[in-house]
């Protein structure tokens, strides 16, 4: 112990309650970064049954969809398109998209709103749907209430409907609302996201007073928004370029405003001004009034203007339309700051860009309120009445400096804005620092304006009245209970405006809420009786400053002591238990793989290479051997080589053309793959019914696919000839007393075609041979046919792909769902890669067409309205013939039979 130093309650407490204070404020941050990683993965939750059923009345089960990320700048993964719809049939309805996360920066009135887009098959929208909003209640359920609104998206198409041209009536009463709805609708479907807020394209007209000779627009190639001015002979004179609806987040008093900036050749500004806005129109008059704010920004160009805030003298805002004009300068320096990086330099020759008036001015008051609180003004009742007149009106009503709940937890948890607001930033570390320091109020006693108030009332010579002692104890526990509401509030993310609960934004009369206004009014109007009750027994703030002060006499443990322990424990517990904020304790196990594979994946080795026609490829966890990707790429191409040879009845010499130009019915011995892949053949003929055949080879090369093509016509009697000739029926698989097998046809005619089946099979041998050498997790496709055994940290996602946008956009990669695998195999069958119309269409009717999925019991190729089956089974091999079958059997009998045989099938629907 140190000579003469002990450690006494007066000497340790007040650290104690810096340190907590200090603790709580970096838990919130804390707890708030966690929620903000939750909320950028809410697009892994999927919307809820009873939302999509507004929509889809029959829907049952949802599926993600999305496309594959193939970026070699960002991990593999799958990147989210919605949520596919699905019937009890497991008949694909359609598929929602939400709004929310991604468009959750258009904000209308005072906050986003999320919405559901149901599209069908056809990508014609169903339906829009508010599930639910952040703005207010009011311009909400005006929206809600319109009959028109939300209905002007049914059946339009969706590339339609994300065109720039594409108008959406406002909601009277609620146009910020309603028309950041449409913004987010337009963006969520893939739209440009043209301004529905400030609909009114550039004119020639608005140009001429700076380039007279303008004669017309012309967008320009090279820069998106942007317009190129051309005179008479079609020779450049400039450009312009609008803020809207690039900058529309950047709002006023009551909304965004749109300004167009004009430049020359040399892209230095030749002019700017404000061309519409929702803001005040008196305020925005005064803009194009003013003599001098545009003129900050003429004559720089676009890369000076650019780092305007950060290297050039400060915008001053224009008198009696601050925030307003500060807004349009906020979105002209954005739009540039957008579109040019600004040069990193170091951080000493910045220039701090809080040096404005009225930054400046908090700055005097501050200083002022020091002296007041060190000096003996303080006790000059003259200087002290009009140092409260200057706290009230400028502090309070003028500049909105105050210290609140609100402002203490928005800094917690997103950061102290110490470039911005310097001088605020001051005044709440002094309001906290020097009554630590001094053991003397600064905050509440000197800058308060709202405690100036109080006190100016205090001059009135109205009668007083004391609260009675008990209720003055019991009152005096408020404040504290109200700081651990606020702390709940934060910590959950609680849809509460911590700016509703105290009277500091009245002073904003302009912007404020009625209950804040209600709690100053009251306040005051209870404090001229009751002197000072406001700040007694209302307000947490000042609570909060005077649990942190230190005191001149001795000090002891106190309830608020007990208090400030129980929060931060509560706060503790939040960080370590981040599933007690409600809104995001929901978590799909596709996500939460997704998320743990990205932190602690170990190495996934992947190789390919072409087979069959087409591509195979496998990824597996290593063992860690020398040269292993290229010995298993050796054994594994060489085991498809293999099969590819044996099976295929395109080659001339495979095992299977040998079989089928054989014209005789004795046994004929064949080898153990190709038993095997006609066992399971036969075995799902018979449970199908019939719909699956690997002797319907003539009645496919009937139709014009196959390796001998024909010319694709069939007659009636010409199906019925290839029918008498073939039949899975006629087959007969024995296995010898020697253990060879063999197999007999009892048509000498009859011919295997084994399309349907062998990729699949190939996959089960490709598994088979990877497990004999000792890998577990391991996931094998050919042709897309898939299977997955073990595990791996991304949990096997297979994708399955989307017919209709194959058929709309055959050069992208676009699924349909995204399934997890473990130890299963998915094969997927449909008739949109192979597929040729027959006749032309009729108006509002599907051209007919047939594919080369042709059903053996009747020789029918047309087309259904089944374009895609998905089977997932035990076996790749009875996936790939299952998913044939499906297809033959249509969704009503196919889904009966994948129950009756333990299957999961999925069919996708739609009109070519």
């Amino acid at each position: 112990m140190i000579r003469g130093f002990r450690l006494t309650p007066s000497r340790f407490l007040p650290w104690y309650r810096l340190i907590v204070l200090v603790a709580v404020s970096l838990l919130v941050r804390k707890n708030h970064s966690q929620f903000l990683i939750a909320r950028s993965s809410l697009n892994d939750v999927p919307p809820s049954l009873q939302q999509v059923q507004s929509l889809y009345p029959t829907a049952r089960r949802l599926t993600p969809r999305g496309r594959l990320n193939v970026s070699s700048e960002q991990p593999l993964g799958v990147v989210s398109q919605g949520w596919n719809v699905l019937d009890e049939d497991a008949v694909e309805l359609g598929y929602v998209l939400r709004t929310s996360p991604e468009c959750d920066d258009i904000v209308g009135f005072s906050g986003p709103s999320n919405l559901l887009i149901g599209i069908d098959a056809t990508d014609r929208i169903v339906g829009v749907r508010l599930i639910d909003s952040k703005d207010t209640a009011e311009h909400i359920e005006a929206v809600r209430r319109d009959p028109q609104f939300l209905n002007s998206w049914n059946n339009v198409a969706r590339n339609e409907a994300a065109e720039q041209s594409y108008r959406v009536q406002a909601v009277s009463g609620a146009t910020l609302t309603s028309l950041a709805v449409v913004d987010a609708v337009t963006r969520r479907l893939g739209g440009t996201n043209a301004s529905q807020r400030f609909p009114q394209a550039v004119d020639v007209s608005e140009l001429l007073s700076t380039f007279p000779a303008a004669h017309r627009l012309a967008p320009d190639p090279q820069r998106n928004g942007w317009l190129k001015i051309l005179d008479a002979q079609g020779q450049l004179l400039g450009r312009a370029v609008r803020t809207s609806p690039t900058e529309d987040k950047i709002h006023g008093y009551q909304g965004p405003t749109d300004s167009l900036i004009v430049l020359d050749l040399q892209d230095r500004v030749q002019a700017a001004r404000v061309r519409t806005s929702f803001d005040n129109q008196p305020y925005v008059s005064y803009l194009n009034d003013d003599a001098y704010f545009f003129k900050t920004f003429v004559g720089n160009s676009w890369h000076e203007l650019s780092e305007l805030n950060a290297f050039g003298p400060p915008i001053e805002g224009v008198s009696g339309a601050t925030m307003t004009s500060l807004a349009v300068a906020d979105s002209i320096v954005s739009l540039a700051s957008r579109s040019i990086e600004p040069p990193r330099v170091p951080r000493d020759v910045r220039r701090l860009s809080w040096l404005t008036l009225h930054n400046l001015g908090t700055l005097a008051v501050v200083a002022a309120g020091v002296a007041m609180t060190f000096s003996r003004l303080r006790r000059l009742r003259h200087a002290r009445f009009y140092f409260q007149v200057l706290l009230i009106g400028y502090l309070g009503f003028l500049n909105g400096d105050m210290i609140s709940q609100a402002l203490l937890v928005g800094w917690s948890q997103n950061g102290v804005p110490w470039r911005i607001a310097g001088p605020l930033v001051l005044m709440v570390g002094a309001a906290f620092l020097v009554p630590f320091a001094s053991r003397r109020p600064l905050y509440c006693h000197q800058l308060c304006p709202h405690g100036a108030a109080q006190e100016l009332l205090l001059r009135l010579r109205v009668p007083r009245k004391a609260v009675p002692r008990k209720w003055h104890n019991v009152a005096r526990a408020l404040p504290a209970l109200m700081l651990g509401g606020v702390l709940v509030t934060a910590l959950g993310h609680l849809p509460l405006s911590l700016a509703s609960i105290e009277p500091f934004h009245a002073y904003l009369f302009r912007i404020a809420g009625w209950s804040t206004i209600l709690i100053a009014v009251l306040g005051l109007a209870v404090s001229a009786c009751v002197p000072m009750a406001y700040c007694k027994y209302g307000c947490p703030t000042g609570a909060l400053l005077q649990y942190v002060r230190r005191h001149a006499g001795p000090d002891r443990w106190r309830l608020a002591d007990s208090w400030s322990a129980i929060l931060l424990l509560l706060a503790g517990s939040f960080v370590v238990w981040p599933s007690l904020r409600l809104p995001m304790s929901i978590h799909t196990p596709v996500a939460a793989t997704l998320r743990q594979a990205n932190r602690d994946a170990p190495t996934v080795m992947t190789c390919g290479g072409k087979t069959m026609g087409t591509s195979w490829s496998i990824a597996f966890l290593p063992k860690g051997g020398p040269d292993e990707a290229n010995s298993v790429q050796r054994e594994v191409a060489g085991l498809l080589a293999d099969l590819d040879a044996r099976l295929s009845h395109w080659k001339y010499d495979s095992e299977v053309s040998r079989f089928n130009r054989l014209r005789e019915t004795m046994p004929v011995e064949i080898s153990d793959d190709l038993a095997q892949i006609v066992r399971v053949s036969l075995t799902v003929w018979h449970a199908s019914g019939g719909a699956f055949d690997i002797t319907s080879g003539p009645l496919v090369r009937m139709w014009g696919f196959g390796p001998i093509h024909a010319d694709g016509s069939a007659s009636r009697e010409s199906i019925t000839n290839a029918i008498s000739q073939m039949g899975s029926q006629h087959l007969s698989l024995r296995r010898a007393a020697n253990g060879r097998w063999t197999l007999r046809k009892a048509i000498p005619t009859i011919e295997l075609d084994l399309s349907a089946v062998a990729k699949g099979y190939a996959v089960d041998r490709v598994t088979q041979l990877l497990q004999g050498r000792g890998y577990a997790d391991v996931l094998v496709e050919v042709g897309g046919e898939v299977r997955a055994t073990g595990r791996s940290p991304l949990g096997w996602l297979v994708g399955i792909e989307s017919p209709i946008a194959v058929e709309r956009h055959p050069t992208e990669l676009c699924l349909s769902s995204v399934v997890p695998l473990v130890d299963r195999a998915i094969a997927t069958s449909g008739s949109y890669r192979q597929f040729r119309f027959t006749e032309p269409g009729v108006a509002g009717q599907r051209p007919n067409g047939v594919t080369h999925i042709v059903d053996p019991r009747n020789g029918s190729a047309r087309a259904t309205s089944v374009v895609g089956a998905s089977v997932i089974a035990r076996t790749a091999a009875e996936a790939d013939a299952w998913a044939t079958a499906l297809m033959v059997l249509g969704v009503e009998e196919g889904s009966v039979r994948a129950r009756h045989y333990g299957l999961e099938a999925r069919f996708v629907s739609g009109c070519r």
